[in-house]
């Protein structure tokens, strides 16, 4: 009669080799040096797909989305808060570019991950204090007030 303990002993052998994929430091489980870093910079190149999502993120780095919850807690934040944040700046800094006084607001926030114009306002307004529009007019005014 078998023990059974051979399937707990393969469970951390596996549990062993995704921590190791992944970069953690086993003898204190904190995060590799450069692990924060792979992520966030590979989010950044993310930010224009409305579906992004904590899961997302933690299957593309192999690690488990509690794993990734925490390693943004270290960080002062959460994953959905870091990802609009970075989403915001970017459709702020884009208001600010001549060559895209053409697009419409809809479209600039739609280009940065916002699938609703309306949220995208809302949001835009509760962060910088002004509307997508204003932000954009006082810009291209040279209204230094607003930022």
């Amino acid at each position: 009669m078998r023990s059974g303990t051979g399937g707990a002993t393969g469970a951390v052998d596996l549990a062993v080799r995704r921590q190791q994929k992944a970069g953690l430091d086993q003898v204190n489980s904190r995060p590799a040096p450069g692990l924060w870093e792979r992520i966030t910079t590979s989010v950044e190149t993310r930010l224009g797909e409305p579906e992004l999502s904590p899961q997302d993120i933690a299957d593309q780095h192999g690690i488990s989305l509690r794993y990734l919850h925490r390693l943004f807690q270290l960080h002062g934040t959460t994953v959905n808060a870091w990802v609009r944040a970075r989403r915001l700046e970017a459709a702020r800094e884009e208001l600010t570019q001549p060559g895209a006084a053409h697009r419409s607001i809809a479209a600039v926030g739609g280009r940065w991950g916002f699938a609703n114009p309306s949220h995208c306002s809302r949001t835009f307004r509760a962060r910088y204090g002004v509307s997508p529009v204003q932000w954009r007019s006082a810009s291209a005014a040279g209204d230094r007030t607003v930022r």
